[in-house]
């Protein structure tokens, strides 16, 4: 009798034994969860920050297209085209260098080369005289007196945050007097500028 007592309580005392340690176990387990995902909160990556565009240059490069009335003022009126380059290099102060090639819808050219000078009156209002001196081939259109021709242009148009404009100009194409038939003609347009800055990626 004794000794069956003896071997019931080793029994217990073993089957307690390993539901302890089963119990420790499970116990390990449990808190080595709890770490890792304590670790994964903890490191969660925050998210990532995009730098701020940035700031456009003070003075922006244009590809300028016009569309005018050439002769605006006299009978011989005509279809004004224009394609110019208005460069962002300060040459001296507010002024910089152009390049500008206007046709007409009579097959006549001006091509030259010039200098704008840019002031903002307002935050988005912008005045832009010009002058350009160029060659010209009168084509079918009206005789100028010489291919050597000056053309002075006064712009007023809108800037919008990005840099693009909107403008109308009016210009005077002459020889300056250089010749003794000197006509000189007025041209009426309509600008539309691109920022080159725009167009990088």
């Amino acid at each position: 009798m004794r000794h069956c007592f003896l071997k019931s309580a080793l029994m217990a005392m073993t089957f307690f034994s390993w539901n302890n340690k089963s119990l420790a176990e499970d116990y390990n387990v449990i808190n080595e969860q709890e770490s890792a995902s304590s670790r994964t909160l903890n490191h969660t990556p925050s998210p990532r920050h995009t730098p701020p565009p940035s700031p456009l240059p003070e003075r922006l490069s244009y590809l300028s297209l016009s569309l005018g009335k050439f002769d605006a003022f006299d009978k011989q009126d005509a279809a004004d085209f224009r394609v110019e380059y208005r460069s962002g290099w300060k040459l001296l102060g507010p002024i910089s260098p152009m390049l500008a090639v206007e046709v007409t819808s009579d097959s006549s050219v001006f091509a030259g080369i010039g200098l704008t000078l840019d002031a903002k009156p307002a935050q988005h209002i912008y005045i832009t005289p010009a002058f350009t001196v160029g060659h010209y081939d009168k084509g079918d259109g009206r005789d100028l007196g010489s291919s050597l021709q000056f053309r002075s242009q006064f712009e007023l148009g809108y800037e919008w945050t990005g840099g693009h404009r909107l403008g109308i100009a009016a210009s005077h194409i002459s020889n300056g007097g250089r010749k003794d038939y000197n006509p000189g003609t007025e041209i009426l347009s309509v600008y539309y500028h691109i920022p080159l800055e725009s167009l990088r990626p």
